[in-house]
């Protein structure tokens, strides 16, 4: 406490003590096994801690903390006040992204291991004050990818026919299908969030000016939850070179929880591990729902005679989605919201440069 730039009055000088530490670790931790495993664990750990010690004691603003502490005859009481009167934060992270088992054939396939991954984080904050016993936040994520592209060929079975060589005959030999979609790709993820808030209760004890902390009343207690299932699929298929067809969708689920969750007592721990795994085999309460459907189509006038100037595109868009409404107590039940989107555009281009190319007097 004390310092200051050379510039700074007495008044707006630190009047505390500020102790950071920072630890950072990167690394792949597939590396620790066989390499015939071809694993590919890349993870993160990083942990922060922040100590504010202020020069006052906050409890008696009036007397330096130091001879507080002094004037203390235990090392327990001591111990007790730094931890009443400190301001401490403490933040602890995990990560692993885009795990996988890197085996691939030689062609590669759609079953081939490399092409899940599986990703998990957790983050922690933890912070305390002389106003808060616990101030605790947690956010935990795991999810798990698919994805694939096919890169197949068109099946063109008109494309060595000697008898279609002629250009009158382009959008006849042209005919293709491709019989395999285009790419393939789905993620499934849990979120969950939790924060708890507990503030301090202090009791004085008899006539003398000491303040101790007292049991916490219950109004000092606020939590709050949200665990979340989501899932979403797309499909990418070009039937043919001109028409190309995509679908996604999006379901988000909520994982219902016990009232009281381990992190407020951990005898609620089995409660609260039956109510999420019961939810979780129902597939959570569903309570929105997206789809969205594109249709593409390059229309092949270009390929007729005496109109390869002229190029045409139609497209096709339609939009649905679904909300749960909220349920609301004494209320009736009102149902839920659906709507449903559908638009088609056409276009069309005149390249008058080509046009007049063709012709021998211009």
């Amino acid at each position: 406490s004390g310092f200051g730039g050379i510039e700074s009055n007495i008044t707006t000088r630190r009047m505390d003590d500020l102790y950071q530490m920072n630890l950072a670790a990167s690394l792949d931790l597939g590396r620790f096994l066989p390499e015939q495993a071809k694993l590919q664990i890349p993870a993160y750990y990083g942990y922060t801690t922040e100590t504010n010690a202020p020069k006052y004691n906050p409890l008696d603003e009036d007397i330096v903390l130091k001879e507080a502490l002094d004037n203390l005859n235990s090392k327990n009481a001591e111990d007790s006040l730094k931890s009443l009167t400190q301001t401490v934060r403490t933040v602890e992270s995990f990560n692993i992204n885009n795990a996988k088992v890197n085996i691939k054939s030689k062609k590669s396939m759609f079953y081939d291991p490399a092409n899940l991954s599986i990703s998990y984080s957790s983050n922690v904050t933890k912070e305390h004050s002389p106003e808060i016993e616990q101030d605790l936040v947690k956010v935990q994520r795991a999810g798990l990818n698919y994805s694939y592209s096919f890169n197949s060929q068109p099946w063109e079975p008109l494309k060595n026919v000697k008898a279609l060589k002629s250009s009158a005959f382009k959008l006849i030999k042209d005919f293709n299908v491709y019989l395999l979609p285009t790419s393939l790709n789905y993620s499934t993820n849990l979120n969950r969030e939790f924060s708890k808030t507990k503030l301090r209760s202090f009791e004085l004890e008899g006539n003398s000016s000491t303040l101790t902390e007292g049991v916490l009343d219950t109004t000092g207690l606020s939590f709050s939850k949200d665990f979340m299932w989501n899932r979403q699929f797309d499909i990418q298929w070009s039937l043919t070179r001109e028409l190309k067809l995509s679908l996604q969708t999006a379901m988000n689920s909520n994982i219902s929880e016990s009232p009281f969750t381990p992190e407020i007592g951990k005898e609620y721990y089995e409660e609260w591990r039956d109510s999420v795994w019961n939810s979780i085999r129902k597939m959570g309460t569903p309570y929105t729902y997206q789809q969205v459907f594109n249709a593409s189509y390059e229309i092949p006038i270009n390929k007729l005679p005496l109109l390869d100037w002229i190029s045409s595109n139609a497209t096709y868009n339609s939009t649905y989605s679904w909300n749960k409404n909220a349920i609301l107590s004494n209320m009736p039940d009102l149902g839920n919201n659906t709507s449903s989107v559908g638009n088609w555009s056409l276009s069309g281009n005149m390249n008058f440069e080509n046009l007049y190319n063709k012709i021998k007097y211009l």
